[in-house]
């Protein structure tokens, strides 16, 4: 009969025997060494050499073996589970046997696990990872298929770099992970593959013979402006690596002729500086702004309802939409939303500013101040400025009177120079607008709007020695959604005016002439008012078509304002801007349809 064990013990005590395993715990979890009190054999040491033949055992015949022979206690996995079949043609001693144990168990698919209670788990391998291993940061002694979790800082590299290389080296149920933060390597592995991926780690991680220099060009972002965020981000990156990590060098240089940058830095570094290029350097929105500045008398305020408190159902009230606190547009600044809408081709509605601006001038009692369009980055500032410079006296001096050497050729007496002089500053007086748009991710848009008009007052103030200024300004930080029209207003003014109605010539005869003469007191108030209809642009076709409808409309204006062709000689036209090309998401319409449109333009001209 063949025995499924066979265990022979040879050394200074002479012949041990052969011991037949015919019976072993099954099912049972825990293997513990021979208690000390039984009245044992002798104690094998390591000094003895035992042979080890085990063919088809179960695989808990041969732990409950090595848990005699090495005194350890095993806790076993129920999943641990199967045959074995060892063939030992040498003598091992205890310290061999036990690693010949721990390849059986790794062939097997299962791993040995030291606790922190001396009790040793033999588990499957694919729960190693989540398992108490120990934890290593240098290189761990050779202790075969023992499994440990290393620790491993790259000092010259980019972590990153080495995943590829490494991660094919250890089995596919290894944990092995890289944390590009500080530049680490963690994996968990049997401590020869620890050793063996250490040393393949201390040939490649070595500090770069010369840092690589490439050449970036941007597209969208100033590369100025790039410069300080790479080297700001490039610091903090080098604070969390190892000093030996400082010596390579890394070098962002930015070229304005070509928009470029210059970077200087070891091949590991280039794939994180560009990525962080590549997530910058991208197409930036912007902002068409439309405005329309005017002053309105109040009488006028009235009927197109810019006093809120009196509005009609074009504009919503300001107390109700967009209230900035002030009931009474006399106390402050009055803010709403405009509620005009024009339909497009696609059915929406649009606020249309331009139904604000042709109401308003076909009123004498309204001043359009000025109708600009702006055009900017988001987050970047956008301003006009209409006026003159004019010079204020800052200051008055005169020197010390000096007394000449030389005589008067008249008085035969020295003479005394005097030179006063002044310091002049020139100020800007006019209409000042600047506004700094911020895209949200809502679509609204966040505006940072600076307004003044400023001008010379026709009025002398006993006392004053210089020019007078009135200003009117505006400050305030508004959100409005995209293509929505914001009104800001209730600054008023009161102007007094006199005037004089006389007969001509009687009215100038004095005494009497106050008899044919008439004087009049009138005050005006007037309101300012900003409109503004902020649109956002994030393409090519956006902006398009806000060019192509501004065209349009200035094309208009010339052909209403010109002659009627009866007033003009027999076969002249009167002049008219060119025809805008036809574009159509950046591409050009087909000829035929190119010629229907221009048929049909030309036929609304002869109309």
């Amino acid at each position: 009969m063949k025995l499924p064990l066979q265990l022979t013990r040879t050394g200074p005590i002479g012949l041990l025997g052969v011991v037949v395993l015919t019976t072993y715990l099954i099912g049972v979890s825990v293997v513990l060494a021979a208690p000390e009190n039984r009245p044992a054999k002798k104690p094998v040491t390591n000094a003895d050499l035992i042979t080890l033949n085990f063919q088809n055992a179960d695989i808990r015949a041969l732990i409950a073996t090595v848990s005699q022979l090495t005194g350890k206690n095993f806790i076993v996995d129920p999943r641990v589970k199967g045959k074995v079949t060892l063939i030992s043609g040498d003598k091992l001693n205890i310290n061999q046997v036990y690693n010949v144990f721990l390849s059986v168990l790794s062939v097997h698919n299962f791993a040995a696990v030291d606790t922190e209670d001396g009790v040793t788990k033999i588990v499957p391998v694919s729960i190693v990872k989540q398992s108490p291993t120990p934890t290593s940061f240098s290189v761990p002694k050779p202790l075969g298929d023992v499994f440990v979790t290393q620790v491993y800082q790259v000092k010259y590299g980019a972590v990153q770099d080495m995943v590829p290389i490494l991660r094919p080296l250890l089995p596919p149920t290894s944990h092995f992970a890289a944390y590009a933060s500080s530049n680490t390597l963690v994996f968990t592995a049997t401590t020869a593959n620890v050793r063996r991926v250490l040393k393949v780690l201390e040939q490649i991680d070595q500090p770069a013979k010369g840092s690589d220099i490439n050449v970036v060009y941007l597209k969208y972002a100033k590369a100025v402006d790039m410069v300080k965020i790479l080297n700001g981000v490039l610091k903090e990156r080098q604070k969390g690596a190892p000093k030996k990590t400082k010596l390579a060098t890394l070098n962002v240089q930015g070229d304005e002729a070509t928009n470029a940058l210059v970077i200087q830095a070891p091949k590991g570094d280039f794939p994180f500086i560009k990525e962080v290029i590549d997530k910058l350097d991208i197409r930036r929105a912007q902002v068409f702004i439309e405005v329309l500045i005017a002053e309105v008398s109040m009488d006028k305020a009235q009927d197109v309802g810019v006093r809120w408190e009196f509005g009609d159902d074009n504009i919503v009230n300001g107390q109700t939409t967009g209230n900035t606190g002030f009931s009474d547009v006399t106390g402050g600044l009055t803010l709403g939303y405009l509620k005009s809408f024009v339909t497009d081709l696609g059915g929406n509605l649009i606020p249309e500013l331009q139904v604000v601006l042709s109401a308003l001038r076909t009123d004498t009692n309204t001043n359009i101040l000025s109708t600009p369009t702006l055009l900017t980055l988001d987050n970047e500032t956008a301003e006009i400025v209409v006026g003159q410079e004019v010079p204020f006296v800052t200051g008055q001096f005169t020197n010390t009177p000096v007394t000449s050497t030389v005589t008067a050729p008249t008085t035969g007496t020295p003479t005394t120079s005097v030179n006063p002089f002044q310091t002049i500053q020139r100020k800007k007086v006019g209409l000042k607008l600047k506004i700094t748009p911020q895209i949200n991710q809502d679509r609204s848009l966040s505006l940072n709007i600076e307004q003044e008009i400023s001008s010379i007052s026709a009025k002398k103030i006993e006392g004053a020695s210089d020019l007078i200024t009135n200003t009117r300004s505006i400050k305030a930080t508004v959100m409005v959604d995209d293509s929505r029209i914001i009104v800001l207003g209730g600054l008023m003014t009161d102007d007094l005016q006199d005037t004089i109605e006389w007969v001509p010539i009687l009215g100038k005869i004095p005494l009497l002439g106050a008899l044919f003469r008439k004087k009049s007191k009138k005050a005006v108030k007037t309101n300012l008012l900003m409109f503004l209809k902020p649109k956002i642009i994030r393409s090519q076709a956006d902006l398009d078509g806000y060019t192509s409808e501004k065209y349009k409309y200035m094309r208009e204006l010339e052909k209403n304002s010109n002659p009627d062709s009866k007033y003009l000689l027999y076969g002249s036209k009167s002049p008219v801007l060119p025809k805008q090309e036809k574009h159509f998401s950046g591409e050009k319409l087909g000829p035929e349809v190119v010629e229907a449109v221009e048929a049909v333009e030309e036929a609304d001209e002869e109309i």
